[in-house]
């Protein structure tokens, strides 16, 4: 889908080594070794890396990240300003897919261990994240407007912001629900004559860890119910105690990677904070890319 929305050619990598090498995955694994498997996986990567191919989409397989090579290679392209997006599903979803699609390799290893192994190089590999909240059972995909907001975005056409300057006055609508799910049925309702929607991330209440900030997992997972309930841009807010919000104004780490988050799933504006520590300003300014920062100061008392 991201190909036809942009226009691009799309090549499926291991496709393409299944038709250099005129045998499918299974059987080269099966014949050859996951080593050899591996070795020939990269040996496709490199090629397609270094053909200087513009306008184009490269989907790797999820074992790609198993190479430490291939994982300087996709490091080294987005440091570069390349684009490596990590399309996230949630796990268990993934695991039932993988039950009743018999293309793919059976793992020796249980799959929720190479999950946990490989998700800290999928973010590591990747400047950004789009994480669809689809079941594996259902025939509904993410409406194509959603992923299109998303790759404008990531890609630079969008015109979210000239559009809203061109009015005299914008409005958003601000969710503090702890679960955006609870209310992504009334959404679209809750945002008619509204220019955007905020997201309060600071009042999100992940059930596995209540007690604490809600873990990147599930703040990726909320924005992508949101995304699939309104069409809407989104304001990424996380909101300290001292500007009237819930998240402790110690909890720096937390706030820098929840901010970091925000720019990794592409959001179209991200609330920062002026108190904030410089360090924390700048690297997230630094990095920004297309979404647009909304410079807040608030005087609750």
């Amino acid at each position: 889908m991201a190909a036809t929305i942009l226009g691009w050619a799309f090549v499926d990598l291991d496709t393409r080594l299944e038709e250099v090498v005129d045998q499918t995955i299974p059987e080269i694994i099966k014949e050859s070794g996951w080593d050899t498997f591996r070795d020939q996986e990269l040996r496709i990567l490199k090629t397609a890396m270094d053909g200087g191919q513009k306008r184009h989409v490269f989907a790797c397989g999820g074992g790609i990240v198993e190479s430490q090579e291939a994982r300087r290679l996709l490091v080294d392209y987005h440091k570069a300003s390349g684009l490596v997006i990590f399309v996230q599903r949630d796990i268990e979803h993934i695991m039932a897919f993988l039950q009743i699609d018999k293309t793919r390799p059976a793992y020796v290893d249980d799959m929720r261990e190479v999950w946990q192994r490989r998700q800290p190089w999928y973010l590591e590999c990747s400047n950004h994240q789009f994480y669809s909240p689809n079941d594996v059972n259902s025939t509904a995909t993410l409406p194509l407007n959603r992923l299109e907001q998303f790759l404008r975005t990531i890609t630079g056409p969008s015109r979210t912001l000239d559009v809203l300057k061109m009015k005299e006055q914008s409005f958003f609508v601000s969710l503090t629900v702890p679960d955006v799910a609870a209310a992504a049925s009334i959404l679209e309702e809750v945002g008619v004559g509204t220019d955007a929607v905020e997201l309060r991330v600071d009042l999100l209440e992940d059930p596995r860890r209540r007690a604490d900030p809600p873990s990147m997992d599930f703040v990726a997972s909320q924005v992508a119910i949101l995304r699939a309930s309104t069409s809407l841009p989104i304001i990424f807010t996380v909101r300290t105690q001292s500007q009237g919000g819930k998240m402790p104004d110690n909890a720096l780490e937390e706030i820098h990677q929840l901010l970091q988050l925000a720019l990794h799933l592409g959001v179209e504006f991200l609330d920062l904070e002026l108190h904030l520590p410089e360090t924390i300003l700048a690297s997230i300014t630094s990095s920004k890319r297309n979404t647009q920062i909304i410079a807040s100061h608030h005087n609750p008392k």
